[in-house]
């Protein structure tokens, strides 16, 4: 401990040198702040010890954007870590690095910020360190475990220094600090309260690992969210991931690919997920609903039939769908077998139903049982979901589902099947959003769904039912960056869409790719060792230079390399096609990325005899160069490894 003692007689002490003696307090107490602060960390790192009052450890950390890319931000939190670099002790007093390393335990709270939004809410997992990426390793950060428990569930989530400072919260500034006990219940309003949607019991309450899985779904915690990027980078391959995670959030999706693809197709053909992909033809008849011609005995007739998406939100509707879509497919087959089906009202009445061409239900009333019209699926689920279309016939639905109850034991209130469901819309640019959805671009919207505060339904133009958005209902779109940029899209969808970019991973090659074993590195046979990851990012960094970001190349057209002769073929049949598209062919630019050993030598084969037309001169088109690139099924391996290297 440093001891000053200043005896100053303020009569014989000039202003020059009160502002000396008034410097020196400063530096005195700010030795001594910096001193104690020290000594906190290293008391806290030899002990380790917890305070004995505090109800729960709450820390802020932060993914900063000038020291993290989006891509390695997200590779974190795929994998279930955060992780910050390496804080010089004689630059940053608080030494954060090894506040993170032995001061963050198992069980701690934290919120993430990203570029000053707070992005989730989660939970440290063990009292170690994990191993970061190689990106990261490399360069000398740190990782923990974490549980995603719930996501930042506002749009505006940008929380202002001065306001953090005046509220005593960490500022947006620090990599990593912790919320003083005494302003847990500041937290509570401040912060945690406007931005996560759970209640503060049950953000702090201890969860199971399978409540944890249960709130990850989507990180962004959004109903409507587009997965954009450019070429190959896993857009549409992830959809099924995130889908899975909605509609079946106890499934361990770190499984085999084989394993997590079987689980989708189940998904799929039990009606839970529904994949779709938008074109220019796509129309409002298609998605939710239009008149189309149908033939019964030979006869052309017209009637309006639900589209994609009014289908699947007739299910999302129908309390335990799973069970109601089981029982009338052992009512179908039962008709199939018998040509009708005799079935009481609730009053007691009797009628009798067979099966149509359609898989509808027909229905046949009187002893002569006559044909009196179609009870179909689409509206035995509204009766169901409680709103039913034809007044009137409310006992001969009532006596099919009370048949569909009592023979194949479906029950409309058992809530432990509630399910989620979700559309997946793959080129949700190519098509014509705003003709496609109609009316209905507003009911998506979160507050506008069914039961929401701001619930909103519509009268549908064709069959004119009353329809709205169901909130089970979730919706994955992707784009793709190159063929249509993100600006151009559609302003009413952008607006009701949370946008997830999704870049080209590098690192993903080297760690899941087929050459994994060998760090994504190819060694060709006079020992030249090519690094595929290395390889991407140089020709990235020159499309980005030549045109943009919206243009780059995917990893996923490396996944599948592991020799010279694969990275043959894939230069060759996807990566120079791309790059065709991309400058128009423009063998200029081309050449600027690839390198000349692509090309033939230019000049030969360019002499061009043209036909005589007057007096006009060809000599201008005589010494035009035309660049011609190579076939690279012909290339010799040693010319195709220097061309790439």
């Amino acid at each position: 401990m440093l001891i000053f003692s200043l005896m100053i007689s303020v009569n014989t002490v000039s202003l020059q040198g009160n502002m000396w003696l008034l410097g020196m307090c400063q530096v005195v107490l700010r030795i001594k702040e910096e001193l104690n602060m020290n000594e906190k960390i290293e008391v806290d790192l030899d002990s380790g010890k917890r305070s004995t009052n505090a109800q729960m450890r709450i820390w802020k950390i932060a993914h900063g954007r000038n020291a993290m890319s989006d891509g390695d931000h997200k590779l974190l939190l795929d994998n279930n870590l955060v992780s910050i670099g390496y804080s010089d002790p004689d630059k940053d007093g608080r030494n954060q690095r090894n506040k993170f390393v032995n001061l963050v335990k198992d069980g701690d709270f934290f919120y993430l910020i990203r570029n000053g939004h707070i992005v989730l809410w989660g939970k440290f997992v063990g009292d170690q360190t994990a191993s970061p990426p190689i990106a990261f390793s490399n360069k000398g950060w740190v990782a923990r475990k974490i549980d995603k428990i719930e996501a930042a569930n506002f749009p505006n989530n940008k929380l202002k220094g001065e306001y953090l400072r005046n509220a005593g919260m960490p500022s947006n500034r620090d990599t990593l600090s912790q919320v003083n006990e005494d302003l847990l219940d500041n937290f509570k309003k401040t912060v945690l309260t406007p931005v996560f949607p759970l209640s503060y019991a049950n953000l702090t309450e201890n969860q199971t690992p399978t409540q944890n899985v249960k709130n990850e779904k989507i990180m962004t915690n959004s109903l409507n969210i587009i997965l954009y990027g450019p070429p190959g980078t896993g857009k549409t391959f992830n959809t099924i991931n995130r889908a899975i995670e909605i509609a079946n959030p106890l499934f361990d999706i770190n499984q085999k690919r084989e394993v997590v693809k079987k689980e989708f197709d189940k998904l799929i053909a039990e009606g839970q997920i529904v994949f779709t992909t938008f074109h220019q033809s796509m129309s409002y008849e298609d998605f939710i609903e239009g008149i189309k011609p149908e033939t019964i005995n030979e006869l052309v007739g017209y009637e309006v039939q639900p589209g994609i998406f009014k289908k699947l939100c007739e299910d999302a509707l129908t309390p335990n769908h799973i069970g109601f879509k089981e029982a009338y497919e052992k009512l179908q087959k039962k008709l199939i077998d018998n040509e009708l089906i005799s079935i009481k009202t609730p009053t007691g009445a009797e009628f009798s139903i067979s099966i149509n061409s359609k898989g509808n239900l027909s229905l046949h009333t009187g002893t002569k049982k006559e044909k009196q019209g179609t009870l179909t699926k689409e509206n035995i689920q509204k009766h169901i979901s409680g709103e039913p279309k034809f007044i009137g016939w409310e006992s001969y639905f009532k006596g099919v589902i009370n048949y569909l109850e009592t023979e194949f034991n479906y029950s409309s209130k058992n809530k432990a099947d509630s399910k989620s469901f979700v559309l997946i819309i793959d080129e949700i640019n190519r098509g014509n959003v705003s003709q496609i959805f109609g009316e209905l671009i507003t009911l998506i919207e979160d507050d506008k769904r069914i039961g929401k505060p701001e619930e909103i339904k519509v009268t549908l133009p064709y069959s004119k039912d009353k329809f709205g958005v169901p909130s089970n209902l979730y919706i994955i779109g992707t784009m793709n960056t190159a063929d249509r940029s993100v600006e151009a899209l559609d302003a009413a969808l952008r607006r009701r869409f949370s946008f997830e970019e999704m870049p080209p991973i590098y690192e993903i090659i080297a760690e899941k790719g087929k050459l994994q074993h060998q760090k994504g590195i190819i060694k060709s046979s006079d020992g030249i060792q090519i690094s595929l990851p290395n390889l991407l990012r140089r020709i990235n960094d020159r499309i980005e230079k030549l045109i943009d970001r919206d243009h780059l190349i995917g990893h996923s057209y490396f996944m599948s390399v592991s020799n010279i002769q694969d990275l043959k073929i894939a230069f060759q049949n996807k990566i120079i096609p791309l790059l065709q598209e991309y400058f128009f062919g423009d063998y200029g630019k081309i050449g600027l990325v690839l390198g000349e050993d692509f090309f033939d030598t230019p000049g030969q084969g360019n002499e061009v005899k043209f036909s005589k037309f007057l007096d006009y001169d060809d000599s201008d088109y005589q010494e035009k160069i035309i660049y011609k690139l190579r076939n690279l099924h012909l290339m010799d391996d040693e010319l195709f490894v220097k061309a790439i290297s």
